[in-house]
């Protein structure tokens, strides 16, 4: 079970992009993804990523695999919205991706799908999506995991 000191710093620094992101555009004219929700999620981001490692059992090392997808994604495309909006949907589908990449016996996307509470017709969307913007380059280094490890002080 990952420690609730990490998910909190894991949140934390995703909620710090979000807000930078949020102070340097006017979020009413943010382009709209199919990872938006119609409005802000009730559960806290920290919160999410709590419920999602409780019942997933997922490792730090897939939380780190997410977190370099995110930021490859950012690369390839530097308007890709974060969002207090979208971060829920993002995050979940990234960890969905980072364990079928490297785990032997992932979990399904309807198991997924419930614990992150949309459907699994729209998880397999927002799946392709973003197989899409990381153009299907989902290997890791391990130049790029030591990188990101160290910078969690792991």
């Amino acid at each position: 079970m990952i420690d609730n000191t990490f998910l909190t710093a894991f949140g934390h620094r995703l909620t710090q992009m979000i807000q930078t992101e949020d102070d340097r555009r006017d979020t009413k004219d943010e382009k709209v993804t199919i990872f938006h929700g119609t409005e802000v999620p009730e559960m806290t981001l920290v919160d999410y990523l709590e419920r999602i490692a409780k019942y997933s059992e997922l490792e730090v090392s897939e939380f780190i695999v997410g977190m370099l997808y995110l930021r490859r994604i950012r690369e390839l495309h530097p308007h890709f919205p974060c969002s207090h909006r979208s971060i829920h949907r993002t995050i979940l589908t990234l960890l969905l991706v980072a364990t079928k990449m490297y785990r032997d016996c992932p979990l399904s996307n309807k198991f997924y799908a419930v614990v992150g509470g949309i459907s699994r017709s729209e998880l397999a969307r927002l799946e392709r999506c973003t197989l899409e913007l990381l153009e299907y380059r989902l290997f890791v280094s391990v130049d790029e995991y030591t990188s990101e490890a160290a910078d969690w002080n792991l």
